[in-house]
């Protein structure tokens, strides 16, 4: 389970993936009256394959520039791309692999890393990857919970995301 502002509306909503043989991404919207509508974003069946790949790691954030949450997949170690499903109004999904967001994708945990890698959109559909020492940073969030920014070069601040 995920959350995002899927509907590029100012509201969060929540959004389910990566179940065995789903074909379809499960979204709750959040409506200012307090409800919920539901629907199904539709990426296509690539996406959602490997949306259920053994050790995939979801990541939400601002990868293109609609105002819409979208949804990278990362952490697969043979993969040599990072796949994004990005949300249209029409309930489908473009994906792609190198967007033109803001959301940068930073790893940690892993023990013995002393430095975070980090990849960067470049605003014109490509990826940096940069890979700094990071001080005692790799250490805290080994046992601190995950969280999400949505640009790691600017001044919007953290946002936890529970575990």
């Amino acid at each position: 389970m995920i959350t995002g502002d899927f509907a590029g509306d100012g509201r969060t909503g929540i959004a389910v993936l990566g179940l065995p043989n789903q074909e379809h991404i499960f979204v709750a919207y959040a409506a200012a009256n307090g409800t919920w509508s539901f629907v199904q974003l539709m990426p296509t069946a690539d996406f959602m394959t490997w949306a259920a790949a053994p050790g995939v790691q979801v990541v939400t954030g601002a990868f293109d520039d609609t105002g819409r949450t979208g949804i990278a997949l990362t952490g697969v170690p043979d993969w040599t791309t990072i796949p994004v499903a990005l949300p249209n109004p029409d309930g489908t999904c473009t994906v792609a692999n190198q967007p033109a967001g803001t959301t940068a994708i930073a790893l940690t945990r892993v023990p013995g890393w002393a430095t975070v890698p980090v990849a960067a959109p470049g605003g014109d559909g490509t990826w940096t990857v940069t890979n700094q020492p990071a001080g005692l940073f790799p250490e805290w969030a080994a046992f601190a919970g995950r969280y999400s920014h949505p640009d790691l070069t600017g001044n919007s601040g953290l946002r936890g995301k529970g575990r």
